[in-house]
């Protein structure tokens, strides 16, 4: 039998960005182009299994498997 398993984590990144003058950088809020993404926290929260059979998607019988909370990396 099939699933898909669907996990949540909490990520704190860094991301560098390159541009011509102070006045562009400073006019832009949302990362564009080919910025320089780089982790460097994360925390996993919880995921869930959702198991496939011959209709379809369900959910795990116990509403999925959650693991540990507040581990960081």
């Amino acid at each position: 039998m099939s699933c898909n398993k669907l996990s949540t984590y909490e990520v704190v990144v860094v991301v560098e960005e390159k541009f011509n003058s102070v006045q562009d950088a400073v006019d832009n809020k949302d990362a564009i182009g080919e910025p320089v993404v780089k982790v460097v926290n994360k925390r996993f929260l919880k995921s869930n299994i959702k198991l496939e059979d011959k209709h379809g998607l369900r959910s795990k019988e116990g509403k999925g498997s959650s693991g540990k909370t507040g581990e960081s990396s």
